[in-house]
C-alpha cells in the first residue's frame, strides 16, 4: 500500500493504521511525561502488514485542538483501525489528523495472528460496543427511502387522550367536559353568581391544587366557577387549601367537587 501523501521520506507525514486493542486505555499505560491520548500504530511505509506484530508497533501521541486544553480534558477518539497521518518530531511519533470513514463495512472484527494486514476494522472493538441507538437492524441497505403505510400515518396525526394526571401549570382544564352533579347550597355557603350544577370537567388532583395553591395560586383565582378537583382531599389538604382562601364544596354524588377561592372570578 504505498501512500497517497507523494514522496515518502523516513520521518513521515505517513498514513498509518491504528492497531486494535493498543491504544492506553485498554493496556492501562503511562509514561513518565504524562502525555496521554496514545495509540499504537502501523505506517505502510515502515511495516510490512504482519510485521512487527501489533504489541510491538511504536506509540504516537495524538495532537488535539487547543479546545483540548486542561479546562476540558477530551478524548482523542482514537480507539481501533482508524486510519490517520503521522509524523515523526525528533524520535517522537505524533498523529496530526484523522482520515474519516464514511462507509461501516469492515473485513475483521480485531487483529487475527497480532495484525490487521491493513483490512478494514470493525469500530466496535477491544471491548467497544455499541449504544442502542446505534445497532442497525438490518446489513442489507435500502433501495428506495421508507415510506410509512396509511395506518402510521393516521396514528402519528391523531390528536392523543388527554391524561388528567400529566397536565402541566399552563394547562387549564381542556379536556372534555363531563356535568358533575354538584351539591346544591343556598344563602351564604356558595359566592354570589355560582351555579350549582355547572360543568367543571374532570379536574385536577387534590394534590396538584394545592401545589399550584401554594405556588401559582393567580393561575387557580381565574378559572370561572371555581376549581373542579377529581377526588376529595384529605384532612390535612382541606386546611392547607383553607390557609390558602379555597372551601371545598363536594359532589353530591362520587369522588370529587369543587374548590372555590374568596376572591373566585365567577364571570
Amino acid at each position: 500500500m504505498r501512500s497517497k501523501l507523494g514522496t515518502i521520506n523516513t520521518r513521515g507525514p505517513f498514513e498509518a493504521q491504528v492497531a486494535p486493542g493498543q491504544n492506553q486505555y485498554v493496556k492501562g499505560a503511562t509514561w513518565d511525561d504524562a502525555w496521554g491520548s496514545r495509540v499504537k500504530i502501523r505506517i505502510p511505509a515502515i511495516h510490512t502488514p504482519t510485521e512487527p506484530k501489533d504489541q510491538d508497533l511504536p506509540w504516537a501521541i495524538v495532537v488535539k485542538p487547543t479546545s483540548s486544553g486542561g479546562l476540558n480534558s477530551q478524548s482523542c477518539g482514537l480507539w481501533g483501525g482508524e486510519w490517520v497521518i503521522a509524523q515523526y518530531i525528533g524520535d517522537q511519533l505524533y498523529i496530526i489528523g484523522t482520515l474519516d470513514k464514511n462507509t461501516s463495512e469492515f473485513d475483521v472484527r480485531g487483529s487475527v495472528n497480532g495484525s490487521t494486514s491493513f483490512q478494514r476494522v470493525d469500530r466496535y472493538n477491544s471491548g467497544l460496543k455499541p449504544a442502542p441507538t446505534q445497532i442497525i437492524g438490518s446489513s442489507e441497505k435500502p433501495t428506495t427511502p421508507v415510506q410509512p403505510t396509511k395506518e402510521e400515518i393516521q396514528e402519528a396525526v391523531k390528536d392523543p387522550e388527554p391524561d388528567p394526571t400529566s397536565q402541566t401549570d399552563t394547562e387549564q382544564e381542556a379536556v372534555t367536559e363531563d356535568p358533575l352533579d354538584f351539591v346544591e347550597f343556598t344563602g351564604d355557603e356558595v359566592p354570589t353568581g355560582e351555579s350549582s350544577n355547572q360543568s367543571f370537567g374532570k379536574g385536577l388532583s387534590p394534590d396538584r391544587a394545592l401545589q399550584r395553591a401554594e405556588n401559582d395560586i393567580g393561575s387557580l383565582i381565574v378559572i370561572p366557577g371555581g376549581v373542579p378537583v377529581n377526588a376529595n382531599p384529605t384532612e390535612s389538604q382541606l386546611q392547607q387549601m383553607k390557609s390558602n382562601g379555597f372551601t371545598y364544596y363536594p359532589r353530591e354524588q362520587g369522588e370529587g367537587g369543587k374548590f372555590i377561592h374568596t376572591n373566585q372570578n365567577f364571570a
